[in-house]
């Protein structure tokens, strides 16, 4: 019998368990995972590898973004701070005049 891969907590939030295909199989991940979508943006919070502990933490995401002051970025700073630098780092692009000011300050 094969083990439950998506699961609704009592407060009806739907964790699951991703999957991937490899040579013809499919692999599901240990740990639990929760995915919101703002602003036609997808996020995801991964959870705990314990069904039970990964509920809890699918219920308190999901209260903290009912809050209507909270926005996703505070979850994410919140509950997953590793994504939001990965996020930050991705998005630096230098602009044009920081790359001058550099070029300037090089110069002897």
């Amino acid at each position: 019998m094969q083990a439950k891969t998506r699961y609704r907590t009592r407060r009806g939030v739907l964790i699951q368990r991703l999957a991937k295909k490899y040579k013809g199989d499919t692999i599901y991940a240990k740990a639990w995972t929760l995915r919101k979508v703002f602003e036609g943006k997808q996020y995801y919070f991964t959870l705990s590898t314990d069904r039970r502990e990964a509920e809890k933490e699918a219920n308190e995401i999901d209260a903290f973004l009912r809050v209507k002051s909270h926005t996703i970025e505070d979850a994410l700073q919140r509950f997953a701070p590793e994504k939001l630098r990965r996020r930050e780092r991705r998005k630096r692009v230098p602009t044009i005049l920081e790359i001058l000011e550099a070029h300037e300050r090089a110069e002897p």
